[in-house]
């Protein structure tokens, strides 16, 4: 059975900035989205909701899936599917779980693909930007 996991890429949408966030030291100090698991029996949609709300404090004005999902397999070598969506929010602050050490906002013009340590992660955004220049 795959474990399943959730990718939120968080839009400040009156600046159209991405937010980024930095895991603590003893994880890497690497940049990324929102990300978490999918509980027993839990919704992946309330999920990504959840996740997003625990690791930022930001209930989303929106949140929508993305019409992309990854396969891998993580570091304690269980078979993930991750799924991907994007949230906006009006507010420009966000307050951070033990997960993250610190986040910053990028202009959504300005994101390269090595600013994410897992390709995943730039390849959510990039369809994430697609996303809002439909909005």
């Amino acid at each position: 059975m795959r474990h399943k996991k959730v990718q939120v890429v968080l839009i400040q949408q009156e600046l159209k900035q991405l937010f980024l966030f930095q895991v603590s030291k003893e994880r890497g100090s690497f940049w990324q989205n929102v990300t978490g698991s999918v509980e027993a029996g839990e919704e992946i949609k309330t999920a990504a909701k959840r996740e997003l709300l625990e690791e930022t404090q930001i209930v989303a004005d929106t949140i929508t899936q993305l019409p992309l999902s990854f396969n891998f397999t993580d570091r304690w070598d269980k078979d993930v599917t991750e799924y991907c969506y994007v949230a906006t929010t009006t507010k420009n602050r966000v307050s951070l779980s033990q997960e993250h050490q610190t986040s910053k906002l990028v202009s959504i013009q300005n994101v390269p693909a090595d600013m994410f340590h897992y390709p995943s992660n730039y390849e959510a955004f990039i369809a994430a930007l697609e996303w809002v220049k439909q909005q």
